[in-house]
């Protein structure tokens, strides 16, 4: 068992990590940062606005380039942990002809022979056998070290440190005995929305589980009926729910979150609660880890390997032929 959660034991060593950006000379004075990434490329920038709103950064995550960019003052960051992401590859190729500021960060793959080929700027990541979701701490350290933000970097690192792994392994093991033989529905506001959807995707990938995440206040005024018929008929033996709650949430949404606990309560469904402050850098992690230590043990529950995707492989391997 102690092999299957070692990739959450040793996720501090991660923000270790000191990276090279090679041909850094060539990138200009920038602005605006857009990074372009998919999946768990994606969400290590979504976290990044949560944790550090001031910084002038925003996530492309499909084909091509943005519609609307400035070309003279912006850094295009192309993020694919494998390098051998679709999306980002055809981003890599718009950006090439047409001459945008670039950077390239991967583990390998085309992506980076690529990078490498043109003399472009790059960060290639340390080899490792984690899946991307798990190697958010050297993403984000790539991102801010090829942005020049030392001093956010070393803030990250700081709170990092003072995580208490064991406790959050505990919590996120309870979580996965409460949520047994359900399938998870995550909730948040905005606040805590790349949070909630990064523990989605992870017991998505790890436990191999339908699990579905959704925004309040909007899931108030349409998904919340599907998961109750009427007074007989609801759906409270397939689903429980996750609400993730910062104390900074408006007080409107904070009375959503209790109406609903209570409403689906009543009605027989299984929820748990974790409250925190997602202006706090420490607390977001804490929320993180807890959630990835409850997908790993839903895993576990199941007898499946938390980070092997074959099904993702299979499908993308369809795509290149």
């Amino acid at each position: 068992m102690e092999s299957l959660t070692s990739p959450l034991s040793h996720f501090k060593e991660q923000f270790s990590y000191v990276p090279e950006v090679h041909n850094k000379e060539i990138l200009t004075d920038y602005t605006t940062v857009i990074v372009c990434g998919m999946g768990g490329s994606a969400i290590s920038v979504s976290l990044l606005k949560l944790l550090f709103p001031e910084l002038p950064l925003t996530l492309h995550n499909t084909y091509g380039l943005p519609t609307l960019y400035e070309k003279t003052n912006t850094l295009i960051i192309i993020n694919s942990y494998s390098g051998a992401t679709e999306e980002a590859l055809d981003t890599f190729e718009r950006a090439k002809s047409a001459g945008v500021n670039m950077a390239v960060l991967s583990l390998g793959g085309a992506l980076l022979d690529n990078a490498k080929a043109l003399g472009g700027a790059y960060v290639q990541l340390p080899e490792s056998s984690l899946e991307p979701r798990f190697s958010i701490g050297h993403q984000k350290i790539g991102l801010l070290t090829l942005m020049g933000r030392e001093d956010i970097l070393q803030t990250l690192k700081q709170k990092i440190e003072l995580l208490d792994m064991a406790k959050l392994e505990l919590a996120g093991k309870a979580l996965a005995d409460t949520f047994s033989g359900k399938y998870p529905v995550l909730y948040a506001s905005s606040t805590l929305y790349p949070v909630a959807y990064l523990i989605k995707a992870a017991i998505n990938e790890g436990a191999k589980i339908p699990s579905f995440v959704s925004q309040i206040p909007e899931a108030n005024h349409n998904e919340l009926q599907s998961f109750v018929t009427d007074d007989i008929t609801n759906t409270s033996s397939q689903f429980a729910f996750l609400f993730l709650v910062s104390t900074y949430d408006h007080l409107r949404i904070l009375k959503r979150f209790s109406i609903m606990e209570t409403m689906y309560t009543e009605k027989g469904f299984i929820s748990s609660k974790i409250t925190s402050d997602h202006t706090d850098i420490l607390k977001v992690f804490e929320m993180i880890l807890t959630g990835y230590y409850m997908a790993t043990y839903m895993a576990i529950a199941k007898n499946v390997n938390p980070y092997a995707t074959p099904f993702i492989a299979a499908f993308k391997k369809k795509l290149t032929e």
